[in-house]
């Protein structure tokens, strides 16, 4: 497991093998194994870069 800088895991999760949390991320549910996440609240990377692209 890798976590970023400044990231917070709320409560008692269950966090996969082999993940990554991205810097600045809330973890608020359960992450399965093999993921990458980012943002609050933290969901699949490939979504959130998606959510937050700019035109």
């Amino acid at each position: 497991m890798q976590i970023g800088g400044q990231s917070g895991i709320s409560g008692h999760l269950k966090i996969g093998n082999n993940v990554q949390i991205g810097g600045g991320s809330g973890v608020i549910k359960d992450i399965p194994d093999n993921s990458k996440v980012m943002g609050y609240p933290a969901k699949d990377l490939r979504d959130f870069l998606k959510d937050n692209k700019k035109n």
